[in-house]
């Protein structure tokens, strides 16, 4: 962990001159330089010690005693989604880990002149290489509140008032760009005028830069022996919440009463039991795979109130 570097820094980058992605094990070629896999070191604001992204350490460092404290480190990957143009295409899980490994991956196949020669969707490789030998995250956020269709700083945004997490880097940023971004329109959006060209913000173009980024990180070596996620939406399990509905509201009238009590009353299968019919999952408001009487006390709390 380079001890001699913690007392003057707050964060650096350690670059593992073993590690590289190089044109012979990439799945395409050539690429424009080969990428020295590096990570970065932080010092905690909060408990002083210091976190190493990298996956051999899992746990806070200690610069006074120069030791692993043995306390368990969670790290969360939180990204915006944006689109920037054709020059740079889509940002979010994938392309979010730039800042966190290297400055120069989103050159890694990129080619100056006809945006047709774009290859800067190489470097989806380049992060789904490092996500394999440096370190993934144990949970991925895309914050998308607010989406940009054409630029993270034009005056075209959207809100779509939505968050979305996954384990999956892969599932994550393709769910997002199908079902949040896409689907907010513009010019790169459904319906715009670049809805199907090489840098829509369709993930599942094939063709697309930002498909292509995705499917690149998602199986970055030729041998495909990394496989990082998934983008089968038949694998993609999503679970949808509405944080302004209330709890057993199941009509979605913005009120409790008796009309959502007779679906409780409905779907009621007692301890242990599964509820005893469909369409009866929202029924289980204590999420523990049966409806009963502490799924009656959970509901007894919003019954006969409106939203304010």
């Amino acid at each position: 962990l380079f001890k001699n570097d913690f007392p003057t820094k707050t964060c650096f980058y350690v670059r593992r001159s073993d590690i590289r992605y190089t044109s012979e094990i990439a799945r395409v070629a050539p690429l424009n330089s080969e990428y020295y896999m590096s990570y970065p070191i932080f010092k905690s604001q909060h408990s002083s010690l210091y976190i190493s992204y990298f996956k051999e350490h899992p746990e806070a460092w200690d610069p006074a005693t120069e030791q692993f404290t043995g306390q368990p480190v969670k790290l969360i990957n939180m990204a915006t989604l944006n689109h920037h143009g054709a020059y740079a295409g889509v940002t979010s899980i994938v392309k979010g880990h730039f800042g966190m490994a290297c400055d120069a991956f989103h050159t890694t196949g990129w080619i100056d002149g006809d945006p047709q020669a774009y290859t800067f969707y190489y470097a989806g490789g380049a992060i789904g290489y490092w996500l394999s030998t440096i370190r993934q995250a144990d949970l991925h956020m895309s914050c998308t509140e607010w989406v940009g269709l054409t630029s993270r700083v034009g005056g075209d945004a959207s809100r779509t008032a939505s968050v979305a997490v996954s384990t999956d880097p892969i599932a994550l940023d393709y769910y997002v760009g199908k079902n949040i971004l896409f689907p907010a329109g513009g010019r790169y959006g459904q319906g715009g005028a670049d809805a199907e060209a090489l840098w829509s913000n369709d993930p599942s173009l094939a063709t697309g830069f930002y498909g292509l980024t995705v499917e690149f990180c998602r199986d970055p070596l030729a041998d495909h022996s990394i496989i990082n996620g998934t983008t089968d939406e038949n694998e993609i399990d999503v679970h949808l919440f509405d944080f302004a509905r209330i709890p057993a509201d199941f009509d979605g009238d913005r009120d409790v009463d008796l009309d959502d009590y007779r679906h409780l009353q409905e779907c009621a299968g007692g301890p242990g039991q599964p509820p005893s019919q469909t369409g009866c999952a929202d029924a289980d408001l204590d999420a523990d795979s049966d409806v009963d009487l502490n799924d009656f006390a959970t509901f007894l709390d919003p019954f006969g109130h409106a939203p304010d």
